[in-house]
Parts: C-alpha cells; structure tokens; sequence
C-alpha cells in the first residue's frame, strides 16, 4: 500500500481517538474518495477529506473534528480493541479496494498503537507522536529467547518437550509485577499459561517458563543439567499448557484490561507477541539444532524476523554482545 494506517490511539474517553495515516509512495496522493471505517460491512463510514498528502508526509485526524462529528455517521475506537481499514472507494470496478487494515486488542491509556518506524510492516506499543516520525522509546516486558524445538538425545528417554522455553526479559529500571487490580497475566496462543499470584520480574530481570512443573524436581535437574544453569540463579515458572509448535505460531504476553462497556467483563492487552516461523525469513538455525531463538533488540517488534537470530542457548542470561536494548541496530 502506498498509503498507510501509520498510528491511533485511544484513551478510554470519547474525545481522545486519533489516526495518523502516512504516505510512503514515491508521488502526491490526493484523499480523494479514500475512506476510514471500523466496519468490514461498511468501509466508507468517513471519507477522508479532498487533500494532497506529499511522499514521506503524513497526517492525523482525530474523532472530534473528524471521524465521529455529531451528527454524522462515523466512529470511535474502543479501547478494548477491535479492527480499522483505508479504502480508496472511488467507486470504478478493479480499482475500488482496501489499501491497509489494522487488527488490535486492548489498548493501555496514553500509549499508541504505531508502526516501529514510518511505514513499516510491524505495529508496536508506543508513546503517541501525533504528526511525528514514530518514536519506538516505549521500553516493556519483552519475550526474550525461545526454544521451540530442542534436539533430540538419542541416548536419553527424556521428554524433549521438557527442555522448551520462553524467556521473558524486564528490559525497565524497575521490578514488574505480573498482575494487576483485575487479575493475572497470561500467555495466549500456542501455549496457555496464567502467572501465578505474586510474580514478578526485577528491574533487568529474566523469567523463564516452561512446559513442565519445576517442583518436580527430576525434571528440573534435568533441565539445568542440559542448559549448564544453576537453578537458584534463574527464575522459572510453569507449566505452561501445550506445546511450542516446531514450525511456528502465536505467543505472546498479555494482561488484564477492565472493559466499559459490560460490566466485569475482561479486555486483554497484548505486552509483547511474537509470530515466529521455522523457516526463512526467521532463522532456520533454531530448529532442531539446539539452537534457541533470541531477540536482537527490545525496541524492535517481535514480530519481526530481522529482530531475531539463532545462538547457543543463554539461559537466564543476556544473550551475545550484538543484543542492544536502547534502540534500533545498523547491520
């Protein structure tokens, strides 16, 4: 798309809502019979107002001035979460089609839900840059390292599924507590895991979960045996339900949101998430090798398979020196 949804953001009012959409093509683009809408049934809800939008330009509109205007048939976002779709409707057979959508879950107040950088493939939590290039400065729990798929050892009986794991890093100059006033966080997706009351990640801190209970204490030992760790040096929790697919899928962290609209009911935010894959363009070198997965930058989406390499694991440590938690890497 040579437009694209480029930011929104939502904070729980009726007056906050804005969307930033930006132009990557190499020309003008007039809005002209472009459309905003929250409805698949009903893309032209708003239609974007008659004005050109330069290369590498970008521009905003919010719900009082724009998209939700009393009196006409627009929208606002939920901060629960829900979808979003640009049009170019001009109504001509062929070329009338969605240029660019967006799928979100719960929102937390007073962060975006943006592009890593302007016009890029990735979405990621951040602080909201109204008519600025994106800012990815917004530092989170991140999932860390990843071993989907251990080797097997021939001269063992054991369980390879036992020796999966997720690392969660707090890449943040402060503890993080893995509930909050509604309840536990959870992993979704592949695995299914809800954290136990009271965990909590220190500042610079890691977590590891895996997929067997760490008070049974053979498995454990055979755990630390295999990945050469000291079991009072790393914090681990589980078991998480399933098992980490050998060829890839969704996992990701989320936490609880407290929804208006019905009473009691639960929203969730996602913390981080990563769709990881078992083959190019993600490393193939984790699969089956005895490699794990491991994240090259925390400022990065884990979504994203540049943001990951394959190296001997790192248990409960940092991994190689190439792994920079500030910002963005040049490579």
């Amino acid at each position: 798309a040579n437009t694209s949804l480029q930011d929104s953001t939502q904070n729980g009012s009726d007056s906050g809502d804005w969307i930033e959409i930006y132009n990557t093509a190499h020309s003008i683009v007039n809005l002209g019979g472009w459309y905003l809408s929250d409805d698949a049934d009903d893309l032209r809800k708003w239609a974007l107002p008659s004005m050109d939008i330069g290369t590498n330009e970008r521009i905003s509109f919010d719900e009082v001035h724009d998209f939700n205007q009393a009196g006409m048939n627009g929208f606002a976002l939920s901060k629960d979460g829900e979808r979003l779709f640009l049009s170019y409707l001009p109504g001509v057979a062929g070329v009338d089609r969605v240029v660019d959508a967006v799928r979100f879950k719960g929102q937390e107040v007073n962060l975006s839900y943006a592009r890593t950088v302007d016009g890029d493939a990735f979405w990621i939590a951040a602080h909201p840059t109204r008519d600025l290039p994106n800012r990815p400065d917004y530092r989170r729990l991140v999932i860390d390292e990843m071993m989907y798929h251990p080797p097997q050892n021939e001269e063992s009986t054991y369980d390879r599924a036992n020796h999966e794991y997720l690392e969660l890093f707090n890449p943040t100059a402060a503890a993080v507590d893995l509930w909050n006033e509604l309840g536990a966080w959870r992993l979704d997706g592949g695995v299914d895991y809800v954290f136990p009351a009271g965990t909590s990640i220190p500042a610079n801190g890691r977590l590891l979960i895996v997929g067997f209970d760490p008070l049974e204490s053979t498995l454990l030992d055979g755990f630390v045996q295999i990945y050469g760790i000291n079991r009072n040096d790393v914090q681990i929790s589980g078991p998480y339900a399933g098992k980490l697919s050998n060829r890839g899928e969704r996992i990701a962290v989320e936490k609880p949101l407290s929804v208006d609209l019905a009473a009691g009911a639960i929203s969730w935010i996602i913390v981080d998430e990563v769709i990881y894959f078992h083959q190019t363009p993600w490393p193939s070198e984790a699969d089956g090798t005895g490699m794990s997965l491991q994240r090259i930058s925390t400022a990065r989406s884990g979504n994203d398979p540049a943001n990951w390499k394959a190296e001997d694991p790192t248990v409960g440590k940092p991994g190689s020196p190439d792994t920079f938690v500030g910002g963005w890497m040049i490579y």
